[in-house]
């Protein structure tokens, strides 16, 4: 974990800030808003510093590894949405599966609302990695 510290904290200044975090997100894919930078570092960051330093990321990693059936849940649960396999999940799919589980009514507001939230990079759908990190942010 130490070198996925490094490797994060770009400036090495010992510490990993929001603009740190931006450059590895991006580097996945994933163009992420403010608020969801500072959603995730305020998760990982302990002391409320605005900063994640190297032993909060290693308390934050350590628990992680802890939840290795949890992210296989969200692997399985993804590929329930991507009927395609196309490693996305379009509006379309969202819509079919909301409406497969026997949801109430569903509406467009809230397909839209839960497109809005997960894809984090706007280009209409949610990658694995968008995916992935609304699952852990909602848990």
């Amino acid at each position: 974990f130490i070198e996925a510290f490094e490797t994060f904290d770009i400036n090495d200044d010992a510490s990993i800030s929001a603009p740190e975090l931006r450059v590895v997100l991006k580097s996945l894919g994933i163009e992420p808003t403010e608020d969801v930078l500072t959603e995730i570092l305020s998760e990982v960051d302990a002391d409320g510093n605005g900063v994640v330093d190297v032993q909060e990321f290693l308390v934050f990693m350590a628990s992680r590894t802890l939840y290795k059936d949890e992210d296989q849940n969200i692997r399985d649960a993804f590929k329930q949405f991507d009927k395609d396999g196309n490693g996305f999940i379009d509006r379309d799919e969202l819509i079919s599966l909301m409406e497969s589980i026997r949801t109430k009514v569903v509406r467009q507001k809230k397909i839209d609302e839960m497109m809005q939230d997960a894809d984090f990079d706007r280009d209409g759908k949610i990658s694995y990695q968008e995916f992935y990190i609304m699952m852990k942010l909602a848990y």
